[in-house]
């Protein structure tokens, strides 16, 4: 008696590993590995600022439609928005331009002593300011 329900068991469990691996084959989604890889350079905030539902769901649109921008990601700023450039492929375009003094000191536009620089030269200048 003890026998036949192991036996019962075993074949039912055997029967169900089958038709799950069946069903995984069948089933299967392809995912682009540039997705995964966006997702792991933007922020995870999750706070949809870019349009998207998610973090997720701007790296699916970024990878997938050459209309979206790579740079809509509010959270993760110029470095995530250069990242994404490099993973997608798309050019970032530069930043319309911030006006610094010679000290590196965010200013106004106006001082006779500022010049305009773009996205990269200010990450640098902010890398050295310690902000």
């Amino acid at each position: 008696m003890v026998f036949v329900s192991i036996m019962t068991l075993f074949a039912l469990g055997l029967a169900a590993s089958i038709i799950l691996a069946v069903a995984s084959r069948v089933f299967y989604v392809k995912e682009d590995p540039r997705v995964e890889a966006v997702v792991e350079a933007l922020p995870g905030a999750n706070c949809g600022g870019c349009g998207f539902a998610g973090c997720e769901g701007y790296a699916t649109a970024v990878v997938n439609d050459p209309s979206v921008p790579a740079n809509k990601c509010c959270a993760g700023g110029a470095a995530t928005s250069i990242a994404v450039g490099e993973l997608t492929g798309k050019t970032v375009a530069e930043a319309t331009g911030i006006a610094v003094t010679e000290e590196g000191n965010a200013g106004d536009a106006d001082l006779a002593a500022s010049v305009t620089i773009g996205v990269g030269d200010f990450l640098t200048l902010v890398e050295k300011a310690g902000a």
